[in-house]
């Protein structure tokens, strides 16, 4: 984690900026997948991307061989997330991008922006969103309407004092019943933000997890 790359503060849209963490050793010569952390809420000094938790992920998935992507969410997030995506389409050859292989990071209460990219089946790139990491996060969307390629992983927090889990139970049972692959973890004695606060070995056991899901699906 401390010998990955970083391209920060890069403006993407009316002052806005987006961090982009490579692998050690990257070169630029070919492109990589990316996987893009998702920021569902108003930017502020405690929901924006250099919060710990998303910097360290952001620093597991790139020293796992993709590329992370971290974007502010400014005052809208929605709109803000669509404006990040043009940004890296837009100079993927650049920035090492490959838009074939997207995958999505998101946790708690942030991932709308994700949601709605996902319905938005007139979204260029759409086809290209394979793979999401889910962390204790809010599920009561239906992903009936979801690329048919797109594979999940699922991190169920079983002390959890924020998130449904019952409302998770039936967002996986729905996935999986639509064909799309779904794999469901529960660590059971784990609160809300678990992956910051608990060094445990089933935690640790869960982030390992998710970012061997993200190799498989991402880096074929």
């Amino acid at each position: 984690m401390d010998k990955v790359l970083l391209a920060s503060e890069l403006v993407y849209y009316n002052g806005l900026t987006v961090d982009i963490y490579y692998p050690p050793n990257y070169g630029f010569k070919a492109k990589l997948p990316f996987v893009i952390l998702v920021h569902g809420l108003e930017e502020k000094t405690e929901f924006d991307k250099d919060m710990v938790s998303q910097m360290d992920w952001a620093k597991l998935i790139a020293a796992s061989g993709m590329i992370a992507v971290s974007a502010q969410s400014g005052a809208a997030p929605n709109p803000a997330s669509y404006r990040a995506l043009e940004f890296l389409a837009a100079n993927a050859d650049v920035l090492g991008l490959d838009l074939t292989r997207i995958g999505f990071w998101t946790a708690s209460s942030q991932g709308a922006p994700m949601f709605l990219m996902l319905r938005d089946k007139e979204l260029p790139y759409r086809d290209g969103f394979r793979a999401g990491v889910f962390v204790y996060q809010h599920l009561t969307t239906d992903p009936s309407d979801w690329p048919p390629k797109f594979s999940l992983f699922v991190i169920k927090a079983g002390k959890d004092a924020y998130v449904s889990g019952s409302a998770m139970d039936k967002f996986v049972a729905r996935a999986r019943s639509i064909g799309l692959p779904t794999e469901y973890v529960e660590v059971a004695d784990a609160p809300h933000g678990f992956d910051t606060i608990k060094n445990t070995q089933a935690a640790k056991d869960a982030i390992r997890h998710a970012l061997e899901f993200f190799k498989a699906k991402l880096l074929k």
